[in-house]
């Protein structure tokens, strides 16, 4: 039977690293980029982008979110790569 301190850390890493597997988007240095647990993607320079949502996993993820001149932008990428996809129909 496990201890209820061993029970407790066993616990805390499996949410740790389920937590650590789901992407999301960040700023840095003037460039959007998504983190996923398998690393960072940097998206394809869009003027003004803001992304608003990443869903997905490490290894698949799609992020959509806003332009400067207020379009759309969607990207697809895994864990290496990263691309603008076609604005869907408004």
């Amino acid at each position: 039977m496990l201890r209820p301190a061993l029970l407790a850390a066993a616990v805390c890493s499996v949410a740790l690293a389920a937590q650590a597997a789901v992407p999301y988007a960040e700023t840095a240095e003037g460039r959007a980029r998504v983190v996923t647990g398998a690393g960072v993607v940097g998206l394809p320079a869009t003027p003004g982008l803001a992304v608003g949502a990443v869903v997905g996993s490490a290894e698949r993820w799609i992020a959509a979110g806003t332009v400067a001149d207020g379009g759309f932008a969607l990207f697809a990428g895994d864990a290496a790569t990263a691309h603008r996809l076609p604005a869907p129909p408004l």
